[in-house]
């Protein structure tokens, strides 16, 4: 039987190269056997090939993420369970809402010292009004008040707002919780080569109703092309039911002022950052946007919505601008301020990049996870 220091479930690769791959190599360089397990089916050959050469460890796990079905999810319970129970660990990290609701079911019927549950946001549930949100919020809450109360849980969060938010409601205790903000940025990659001549504003981010897509267009689209250029980099999500249909996303395509580049490689994110000035992202609610810090880090300033996770992420006036919820006049607004002053674009996104360096470099983030790990 296999054995390992730390195991790792999250749902999907993409996200995992996107937001924790950088924390694994860390941990598996500072002499942690590793087990990952996710839905490789997206992972090309080089990415595994990498990760194995690392020491660590891949299994194959696929995780309906959307369906809030009895059947399914006891199917994924017992998909989980089969992988857990032929390995040997002590410490299980679970990140993002359904990895951590099915792993606490099996680890109810496992060995485990210690259960790492990773906030990285709270999503559709708790962002949607609709009957089937709320519902499936109601389960939730009442499932992690019943997760949480195990003696053996860490509760990580990214920021104070959520982490507020669950002690208010009673989920969990404070003296079970950490704050550790997000999953770090590599500054020394992430980082202004030059600016291109045109002011250019961008968005990148799935295609989700809740990241404010729709008010990123209404706002851009209300600038003549003169003014300056609009990016929208990202595809739809088709098992999130808060993303656009691929109805909406066709009409993106044939918008004239705005340049729509599909989904972008996250290899190929620090390249985007450049073809741009300002980021723009009216998300909802966050955890704590890996987007924006890293577009912050490549000095750009930033407009973002007042809201959870967000807010962390500028300093309002300084490195960018908070914008209302759901207002695309605001948003609007604030783009014609950097149209207006192009000439504090660079001295703005300068003082992004130290703030961003300062309070969120990996380095930083990284080691605030391994001494975590070694305490408990």
């Amino acid at each position: 039987m296999q054995e390992f220091d730390l195991v790792f479930v999250i749902s999907n690769f993409e996200f995992f190269k996107s937001h924790r791959r950088s924390l694994i190599l860390f941990l598996s360089n500072s002499n942690k056997k590793i087990a990952l397990i996710t839905n490789l089916s997206r992972a090309d050959q080089q990415d595994i090939e990498q990760l194995k050469k690392k020491n660590i460890s891949l299994f194959d796990y696929h995780l309906n993420r959307s369906s809030i079905g009895i059947v399914t999810n006891i199917l994924d319970v017992f998909s989980l369970y089969k992988i857990l129970s032929k390995i040997k660990f002590r410490k299980l990290t679970l990140i993002s809402s359904k990895p951590i609701v099915l792993g606490s079911f099996c680890s109810l019927f496992l060995n485990i010292d210690k259960i790492f549950i990773i906030i990285s946001g709270l999503g559709y549930a708790f962002i949607s009004k609709s009957l089937k949100a709320k519902s499936t919020k109601l389960i939730v809450l009442m499932i992690y008040k019943v997760i949480f109360f195990k003696k053996d849980i860490k509760v990580v969060f990214q920021n104070e707002d959520d982490l507020n938010y669950f002690l208010s409601k009673r989920i969990v205790s404070k003296n079970k919780t950490k704050i550790i903000r997000g999953n770090g940025v590599d500054t020394n990659k992430f980082k202004r080569k030059e600016y291109p001549g045109k002011l250019t504003f961008l968005f990148a981010s799935r295609l989700l109703i809740d990241k404010g897509i729709r008010e990123y267009i209404e706002a851009a689209t209300s600038f003549s092309n003169e003014n300056a250029s609009f990016i929208i980099a990202g595809d739809i999500d088709e098992e999130n039911p808060n993303s656009l249909k691929a109805s909406e996303l066709n009409k993106i395509q044939e918008l004239s002022g705005i340049e729509y580049m599909g989904k972008v490689p996250y290899s190929d994110m620090q390249e985007l950052f450049n073809k741009a000035h300002i980021f723009v992202l009216p998300s909802y609610r966050e955890g704590l946007p890996q987007a924006a810090l890293e577009a912050g880090a490549c000095s750009m300033p930033l407009i973002v919505t007042d809201v959870n996770g967000c807010r962390d992420c500028i300093i309002n006036g300084e490195t960018g601008f908070l914008v209302n919820l759901k207002d695309a006049q605001d948003i609007k607004e604030k783009m014609n301020f950097f149209i207006k002053n192009t000439h504090v674009i660079e001295k703005m996104g300068n003082k992004s990049r130290e703030y961003i360096n300062d309070k969120f470099s990996e380095d930083k983030i990284h080691k605030q996870f391994l001494s975590m790990y070694q305490e408990d």
